[in-house]
């Protein structure tokens, strides 16, 4: 399972940056995006991958490729999203904070008329 389980969807910010996309597009967009917070990072270039892992068939994703891969930058042959990336890094930063605070508190238990 991954280590992050649950993606945040702005919705103002997704439906302002996907308002002209259509029904399929947007889709497809966020099945991509949704692979790409469950995998923490980006994939590479292969159409055929990059179809499949949209839900759309070879000949709907050469249709829309050029407006759902405008979302990606291209960086050492991985295609990255900057946004999922910083909510990915965010998301890093609350679980290890909320790992140490569970720590301390653990830590610090001190058990019903009990001792340390």
């Amino acid at each position: 399972m991954a280590e992050l389980p649950f993606m945040p969807l702005w919705c103002a910010d997704y439906l302002t940056a996907t308002a002209h996309l259509d029904t399929t597009a947007s889709g497809a967009y966020l099945h991509l995006l949704m692979h790409y917070w469950l995998n923490q990072g980006g994939f590479d270039q292969d159409e055929k991958k990059l179809a499949r892992l949209a839900r759309l068939s070879p000949a709907d994703w050469k249709k829309y490729r050029t407006d759902i891969l405008a979302f990606f930058t291209l960086k050492d042959g991985i295609l990255t999203n900057e946004r999922a990336e910083e909510e990915i890094a965010a998301a890093r930063r609350r679980s290890e904070l909320g790992k140490a605070a569970a720590e301390a508190r653990w830590i610090n238990h001190v058990p019903k008329g009990g001792r340390r």
